[in-house]
């Protein structure tokens, strides 16, 4: 049995606005193991980043955790003191972000931001600093280190200023790296072997990966679990075979049904009727159900919303009428 890493549930968070309460997270919860590539799947504006910054505690002042526990072998997050926070952001914990350009200082070569990562999470003399920092630079396979080291981010490639950023969240050897939506930003080959080196890190070095994305292809080439969100809840959480081949929620179903197929040439692509809806004013209950085929009264009832099923040990969907095969 893999050994739990990260262990987040109930999670609950409101953002405080002039428009009124962003009710952006609702009951989220889902595991992430060690060893593990955790796919956190859904459309923009979904709550994916919104988790993923919980989780760091990097959420702006005017949010607010109303609810929940977000535990990182098994100590709780929520109740770290900033101090103790700014330990693990970088250390144990990584995050590179969909844009390597915003991240990288325009006016610092590699060397000199690769070197100062490393300080904030080593005492290692000069020589050993460098010499670690090429080492990390060769494990995420940028050709001739040295060379780049007195680059800066604006002579580099898309794909090599995301390695560059992923060589960086390795210095400090994490037990999680949070990759949100890594590959959006490069091209389809690039994609594909960020992909793969986030794999081989995986099993090289044990790292576990929340990898934030829209795109289900990138679940199914790389992930090992995934969890599906919908408008700040939780709709079904699996392995990736059993998310992707055996969905039960509506919406899960509905999504992959949507995605175009050879078997579909010629025909009307299938489509999710409705829109996605505000989180300034959410529909009550299932925040589904205006869209859903399936809906009944339980599901519109504003006192509750359908909470996670299990359809195995490994397997959870949050719908009052789970769609089997």
């Amino acid at each position: 049995m893999n050994e739990r890493l990260v262990s987040i549930r109930n999670l609950k968070v409101h953002f405080f606005t002039y428009d009124g309460v962003v009710q952006a997270l609702e009951d989220v919860s889902f595991d992430i193991d060690r060893k593990q590539i955790f796919g956190l799947v859904g459309e923009t504006g979904c709550g994916k980043t919104v988790t993923s910054l919980t989780i760091l505690r990097l959420l702006p002042e005017n949010a607010k955790i109303l609810n929940g526990q977000v535990a990182f072998k098994g100590e709780d997050l929520l109740s770290k003191s900033e101090k103790e926070m700014r330990r693990l952001r970088g250390g144990s914990i990584s995050m590179i972000f969909q844009d390597p350009a915003s991240s990288l200082n325009p006016v610092f070569t590699v060397e000199k931001q690769l070197l100062r990562v490393l300080k904030e999470h080593s005492s290692a003399d000069p020589t050993e600093a460098r010499r670690r920092v090429i080492q990390s630079m060769e494990e995420v396979g940028l050709p001739d280190p040295r060379r780049i080291l007195r680059l800066y981010s604006h002579e580099l490639s898309g794909g090599m200023q995301q390695r560059v950023m992923l060589a960086a969240s390795l210095l400090s050897d994490p037990d999680l790296l949070i990759a949100d939506e890594p590959t959006s930003a490069i091209d389809v080959t690039i994609q594909a072997q960020i992909l793969k080196l986030l794999r081989q890190l995986k099993d090289g070095r044990g790292l576990s990966v929340l990898l934030i994305t829209h795109n289900m292809g990138v679940v199914a080439e790389t992930c090992d679990r995934v969890g599906v969100m919908y408008a700040g809840n939780m709709a079904e959480v699996g392995t990736m075979r059993d998310v992707l081949k055996k969905p039960h929620h509506p919406y899960v179903r509905a999504l992959l049904e949507a995605i175009p197929k050879p078997t579909l040439l010629g025909k009307e692509l299938p489509e999710i009727k409705g829109t996605v809806p505000s989180l300034l004013n959410p529909p009550p209950g299932c925040r589904y159900h205006p869209r859903c085929a399936y809906a009944t009264e339980v599901c519109r009832r504003p006192d509750a919303s359908p909470q996670p099923t299990a359809l195995t040990n490994s397997h959870f969907v949050s719908c009052y009428h789970p769609q089997g095969d």
